[in-house]
């Protein structure tokens, strides 16, 4: 799967994310890491998450104050491609 520099951006900043305590099965808020957790700016960090749920790598994350980012079954697979460990 082709991926942009800032997708691939994006999902080093979730493996590097305070909450990200369970591997690959982590949850995280997508409030806390827009503001705190990404590298690239939570505008652009927004962008990028939508396209990430576009290519089924993480899950939809809710409209409001509850949003989560979690990894999709083949986003998992993806991530363990790209030599992020269970």
């Amino acid at each position: 799967m082709e991926l942009t520099v800032l997708e691939r951006q994006t999902l080093e900043d979730i493996t590097n994310d305070n909450f990200y305590e369970d591997g690959l099965d982590s949850i995280l808020w997508s409030d806390c890491f827009m503001q705190d957790g990404t590298t690239i700016g939570a505008r652009k960090c927004r962008g990028v998450l939508s396209s990430l749920v576009q290519k089924g790598i993480i899950n939809p994350i809710e409209k409001g104050g509850d949003g989560t980012i979690s990894f999709t079954d083949a986003g998992k697979e993806l991530m363990i491609e790209l030599g992020y460990e269970e």
